[in-house]
């Protein structure tokens, strides 16, 4: 079971480009925000959500995001 999700891990951080952040002083990843928004109209239109408009919420910090 740990092989598949490292497996499956390591295809989504491939597929979401997520790399570390070059800076020593900031810990954490980055994300390109283009297949990040190509994987969420994906999901969309796999379970019959996607409309003419999209609201994406974008946090560019480490604190959680509450609704």
């Amino acid at each position: 079971m740990k092989v598949l999700r490292a497996m499956v891990f390591e295809n989504v951080q491939n597929m979401l480009e997520i790399t570390p952040i070059q800076d020593r002083d900031i810990p954490g990843f980055q994300v390109f925000l283009e297949p990040v928004v190509q994987w969420l109209v994906r999901e969309l239109r796999l379970h019959g959500q996607l409309n003419d408009d999209i609201e994406l919420s974008l946090k560019l910090d480490g604190r959680p995001l509450f609704w």
